[in-house]
């Protein structure tokens, strides 16, 4: 399989994941694409990373190469990387070949979130095509054109949410703009298509222009949090869908490109001039 593409907008997003939402000694979910490859980039730093994971792709192999990801401190299936399948490169494959450390479990198991929850510090990082401004995750179709199936988003999401040490961090991460220059932070979702994670789900959402905590919030303050994280160009039009929606009002378009977010014992601030 050829090698992903990160963009610097998904670099950025890796960056501010690594950085501000995962703890030394984190248990890891993560998928494929450009965002979790770069959220793994930037994690090489971390000490004692565990995973445990539906699926995974070559950017754990930078985790295991720098000696983060040890496993050490799970509590299911502690020193073993936990996996239902992997799709990669070829020295992916060689590297799980008749691995000793690599532990690959039924689907049902794996994704199970009285399972997912018993692990330290879940970190579920789980990507989307849009979000509307209550919240609502579209992943797996653009409107009424299906792309993939939705996998174990929901479950993830779900397990890292409830926990067993209260410390689980569920996040949808995404690039504030599509190739095609539309936002994907919408006032609406397309027509046709479908909720993956439900707003009553979502807590915190990543682009590259920081963090979003959703979680506890009316669908005010939830339109106000995504377009603070939105692209800068997008957000007069998104506050005045917000109000026609929702009557919000604020001065959200007036807030800085980029974030200066709280320390990771403290993930979620508001975007405020570094």
């Amino acid at each position: 399989m050829p090698a992903v593409t990160v963009s610097k907008e998904e670099e950025k997003i890796g960056q501010i994941i690594a950085e501000n939402l995962v703890d030394d000694g984190s248990t890891l979910q993560t998928g494929f694409g450009a965002v979790p490859d770069a959220a793994c980039a930037a994690m090489t730093n971390h000490k004692d990373l565990g995973l445990h994971t539906e699926m995974f792709s070559d950017g754990v192999l930078q985790l295991i190469a720098s000696n983060a990801l040890t496993n050490k401190n799970k509590l299911v299936r502690p020193g073993k990387l936990v996996t239902s399948f992997v799709f990669g490169s070829r020295k992916l494959y060689d590297y799980v070949n008749n691995n000793p450390l690599v532990e690959f479990c039924d689907v049902q198991w794996v994704n199970d979130p009285a399972v997912i929850r018993q692990n330290p510090k879940v970190v579920a990082i789980n990507a989307a095509i849009e979000i509307d401004l209550t919240g609502q995750v579209v992943a797996d179709s653009i409107g009424k054109q299906f792309l993939s199936g939705f996998g174990g988003q929901v479950d993830f999401i779900r397990g890292a949410a409830i926990s067993d040490d209260g410390k689980g961090k569920p996040i949808i991460a995404l690039p504030s703009m599509s190739k095609k220059g539309q936002s994907k932070i919408v006032p609406y979702i397309q027509e046709g298509a479908g909720v993956v994670t439900s707003r009553s789900h979502v807590h915190y959402v990543v682009t590259e222009y920081g963090i979003a905590q959703l979680w506890g919030k009316n669908m005010r303050q939830r339109a106000y949090e995504l377009i603070r994280i939105a692209h800068p160009s997008q957000r007069q039009a998104l506050e005045k869908a917000a109000f026609e929606r929702l009557k919000v009002k604020g001065t959200v378009t007036k807030t800085p490109e980029f974030p200066h977010v709280r320390t990771r014992s403290c993930p979620g601030a508001l975007l405020e001039t570094p």
